[in-house]
């Protein structure tokens, strides 16, 4: 029989060490976004504020599930032992029955048979974590949020922090699944939900932290350097920070020709830089529509 009880402690110790994990970030991180939140207010607060009660949520779902696979692999692993146990008794009455059939004259007594009924090889198998969608904007640009963009940047490197770590531990369990389903093939596993909530839970973690970062950010550049205590923003600005996907083309240009001095700041700064694209044909027709026509910008660089 394939089961290799080595391996399946290994996988055991791993969930056990990053329910741990999970579980002694609770405090701190709950304690970084109450931080974040105390001076943020507007549309971006409250998506924050809905996503840090579906961080929470997914990581308790992921700490219940870790310690079901640990429950389910110390089962499988006595299971195990049990099954060799009865493979060992089976193989020693049959070299001792074949022994005295033999007939070598010695007495052996061999016993009553012992059971021939294979132990019932265990399921390790666990259902997909719940994590509910976080989202940050509906794409509107009308109103203003206000925040202290210090606060947001604190909060920002203490879930980054807490991310390598639990990304660590989340490395170790998933090399501990792959080998347990190759070295205890003996039980019937299905642990893909491991790896793919862990995977999910960390990238959706990676993404708030991104996007809080860019509401640092724009916040900070549109009231200058330093320590710039509570500033506001327009929403349509922060929206161009975080998801500028989120906008058409055409509302994104027409924003982009309206906008305050304050959103200029904002656009300017390396952040946007690097997340947002227009193209010189698309302002060229926004600037100057009757001048040009769609014959004379079809190069617009010639």
């Amino acid at each position: 029989m394939n089961f290799d009880g080595d391996v399946s402690d290994r996988l055991i110790g791993a969930c056990r060490d990053a329910v741990w994990v999970l579980s002694e970030q609770r405090s701190s991180r709950d304690t970084a976004s109450n931080g974040a939140l105390g001076e943020f207010r507007g549309v971006f607060a409250d998506c924050f504020q809905d996503n840090m009660a579906a961080e929470r949520a997914a990581r308790l779902e992921l700490i219940h599930m870790l310690e079901d696979v640990a429950r389910q692999v110390q089962g499988a692993k006595s299971a195990a032992e049990s099954e060799q146990r009865r493979l060992d008794e089976v193989t020693a009455w049959a070299l001792a029955s074949g022994w005295a059939g033999a007939g070598s004259g010695i007495a052996v007594d061999v016993g009553l048979r012992p059971s021939v009924e294979e132990t019932d090889r265990p399921v390790v198998s666990v259902e997909t974590a719940r994590q509910g969608l976080r989202a940050w904007v509906s794409g509107s640009t009308a109103g203003a949020s206000s925040a202290e963009p210090d606060a947001l940047d604190f909060a920002v490197s203490i879930f980054k922090t807490q991310d390598d770590t639990a990304r660590c531990a989340a490395d170790q369990v998933s090399a501990a699944v792959w080998e347990f389903e190759l070295e205890c093939s003996w039980a019937h596993t299905d642990l893909n939900a491991v790896v793919s909530g862990l995977r999910r839970f960390l990238e959706d973690n990676r993404q708030d932290a991104d996007r809080l970062s860019a509401i640092a950010s724009t916040f900070r550049a549109a009231g200058g350097s330093g320590h710039v205590g509570q500033l506001a923003v327009s929403n349509g600005a922060l929206v161009l920070a975080t998801v500028p996907a989120s906008l058409s083309g055409a509302a994104l240009l027409n924003y982009l020709s309206t906008g305050t001095l304050q959103v200029q700041k904002c656009i300017s700064s390396e952040r946007l830089n690097r997340v947002l694209f227009v193209s010189h044909q698309d302002l060229l027709v926004l600037h100057y529509p009757r001048e040009l026509t769609r014959e004379g910008i079809s190069n617009p660089h010639g």
